[in-house]
């Protein structure tokens, strides 16, 4: 008489069944996965940004006004005799170097000397020195660091937050050498041998942008001759005029394609030749900006231009009314 057992195992219909259904599952969750560590990136960001504007407040309590975008020596005129023919010998410490001790970098800011030029591009060949305040310039600073920057990392000292210059079209020293994009404004809260105070700010803290995130600085990967931005770059006064940790709301949000990371699709040009011009980021959309009485908020990129460069602009009279996020 035959006997009947219990079926042992699965058939092969029933194992591809289940390796579909967890492949789905993956699938699925993978996204959901994703956008959770980009949100925390993207909280992580803005809370960076909100402690820079928060430096910048009370170095603002300590010296009654905010910092110089860039410090330049020895400028006189309504354009800073623009170009400056020696423009690398009269580049002084920027903001970014200048909020170090309201960052708890106290130690770092005294390696640095004001009366020493400060480079604001800069490349090394293999076994040259780094004298003066290059040796600090190299290094990376993670304060200034978005983290969702693939081009950000310990060993790269890049800058993805740049002080608002000012906006518009009207350059006070506009770039030659490289590109007509780049330029330097004084119609903001940061900009070349500036000393904003509060009360400066006519059209409103709380409508004007003091910081604004970029993607555009070049790092050593995105650049077309190795020259890079780091966080403590000087304004380059040269016939190029580019401000390196400032940057003026001339054009939209993420306008220009690409990144300072990245060489693809730039040719025989890269990224500095608008990263003055523009902020951008990484994430989806939009860009954070840090308003100056220190709040910071997510832009779209959508948002329209004639806004935006207001927003750029402390005391340019023309009511908002509000503006679009």
């Amino acid at each position: 008489m035959k006997s009947s057992r219990g079926r042992i195992g699965f058939t092969l219909i029933e194992l591809l069944v289940v390796i579909a259904i967890i492949a789905v599952l993956i699938a699925l969750l993978l996204p959901a996965v994703q956008q959770a560590r980009e949100a925390a990136r993207r909280t992580q960001c803005r809370n960076k940004l909100k402690q820079l504007a928060l430096a910048l407040h009370n170095y603002h309590d300590t010296h009654s006004c905010f910092p110089s975008g860039g410090v330049g020596r020895n400028l006189t005129g309504p354009n800073f005799d623009c170009p400056c023919p020696d423009g690398e010998g009269n580049n002084g410490l920027s903001w970014s170097v200048m909020v170090l001790p309201y960052i708890d970098e106290a130690p770092r800011y005294n390696l640095w000397d004001s009366k020493v030029p400060t480079r604001s591009y800069q490349t090394w060949a293999q076994g040259d020195p780094r004298v003066g305040n290059d040796v600090e310039w190299s290094r990376p600073c993670h304060h200034y660091q978005c983290p969702t920057d693939p081009g950000a990392g310990s060993g790269i000292n890049n800058i993805n937050y740049l002080g608002v210059q000012g906006g518009g079209t009207v350059r006070t020293c506009a770039g030659s050498a490289v590109s007509s994009n780049n330029g330097i404004f004084i119609n903001g809260i940061l900009y070349l041998n500036s000393k904003t105070q509060i009360g400066h700010i006519q059209d409103g803290s709380t409508n004007v942008y003091l910081i604004g995130e970029s993607r555009y600085a070049i790092t050593p990967i995105g650049s077309r001759n190795a020259s890079v931005i780091g966080w403590g770059s000087s304004t380059r006064l040269d016939s190029s005029c580019h401000p390196s940790v400032l940057a003026a709301a001339w054009l939209q949000i993420n306008s220009v394609p690409g990144s300072g990371g990245s060489r693809d699709g730039w040719g025989s040009r890269d990224a500095r030749d608008y990263s003055s011009a523009l902020f951008g980021s990484f994430h989806v959309g939009g860009c954070h900006m840090a308003m100056a009485d220190g709040s910071v908020h997510f832009f779209s990129e959508n948002m329209d231009l004639a806004v935006h460069r207001q927003l750029a602009t402390r005391s340019d009279g023309v009511p908002l009314g509000g503006f679009t996020q």
